[in-house]
C-alpha cells in the first residue's frame, strides 16, 4: 500500500501527540475513512470540518503475481463446461484483499497508538464486508458509525456536508 499526504510525510506522530479541548473537556479524536477499491481517503475531524490528512493507494505489484496459471477455474453457467476465470479479474480480487489487509494493519497500528479516539468507517458493503474481519479489536471497538456507501469521489466540503445530514444530525436527535 502506497500513502500520501501528512500520514506518508509525518506518519502517525502528529496524530498521537495532538488534542482537542472545548473549554475544561478533552474531545475526542475522530478519524473518518472512505474507502473503495481502489483508494482510501483518512480525514479527522478537529473543529466541526473536516481535514484529509492522507490517501492510501494498492500496491499493484500484489495484482501482477496472478498470471493465467495461477487463476482459477469455475463453472460455465449453462454450458456445463469450465472455464479460466479471467486473471486480470483474480488480479483485481486479490489486490482488494491485500489492500484491505495494509488498510486494516494501518489502522490497527493507529488505534494501538491513540492516533485516534472514534472512527467512522465509510465504504461500499463489499469493501466493508473484506474489512470488516481483518479488524483488530482495538479498531472494531473504536467504530462510531459506518456508512456502507462509495463516497471517494466527494470532496472534503461535500463528505462534511454529507455526515452533517445523515450522521451527525441523526445522533444529535436521539
Amino acid at each position: 500500500m502506497r500513502l500520501d499526504g501528512t500520514l506518508a510525510e509525518a506518519g502517525l506522530k502528529p496524530f498521537i501527540e495532538e488534542t482537542f479541548e472545548m473549554g475544561a473537556h478533552k474531545l475526542p479524536k475522530v478519524w473518518i475513512v472512505v474507502i473503495d477499491a481502489q483508494k482510501a481517503h483518512f480525514f479527522r475531524k478537529p473543529d466541526g470540518g473536516l481535514e484529509k490528512i492522507g490517501e492510501a493507494l494498492p500496491d499493484k505489484n500484489a495484482a501482477s503475481e496472478i498470471t493465467n496459471e495461477t487463476s482459477g477455474r469455475m463453472q460455465a453457467s449453462g454450458s456445463g463446461g469450465r472455464h479460466r476465470l479471467e486473471a486480470h479479474d483474480e488480479a483485481l480480487k486479490h489486490e482488494s484483499e491485500a489492500f484491505m489487509k495494509s488498510l486494516a494493519d494501518l489502522l490497527h497500528e493507529a488505534a494501538s497508538k491513540h492516533a485516534f479516539d472514534r472512527l467512522v468507517l465509510v465504504a461500499t458493503p463489499r469493501m466493508l464486508g473484506m474489512l470488516r474481519p481483518l479488524l483488530h479489536k482495538d479498531v472494531d471497538m473504536r467504530i462510531n458509525a459506518e456508512i456502507d456507501k462509495d463516497l471517494t469521489h466527494l470532496d472534503e466540503r461535500e463528505l462534511c456536508h454529507y455526515l452533517d445530514e445523515t450522521l451527525w444530525a441523526s445522533r444529535l436527535m436521539h
